[in-house]
């Protein structure tokens, strides 16, 4: 796989992210940017909880969830 195909796949991923958390009934994003796989947040239609303190997490989630929820 090409790597400009791996970079536009991951910035189309990130772009679903809102999308996907709205259409399903729970949600539990994970980051495993790190060495080990951590869940940063969870929630449904209804409510969004952070598992890590805020500093913590990771530059993709804020981009991509944080800024478009708050």
């Amino acid at each position: 796989v090409l790597a400009e195909d791996v970079k536009n796949r991951y910035v189309k991923t990130l772009e679903n992210l809102i999308p996907a958390m709205k259409a399903v009934d729970e949600f539990y994003i994970f980051d495993n940017s790190g060495e080990e796989i951590v869940m940063i947040s969870r929630g449904n239609h209804s409510n969004f909880e952070l598992l890590v303190d805020y500093q913590s997490l990771p530059n993709w989630f804020n981009d991509h969830v944080i800024k478009h929820i708050s």
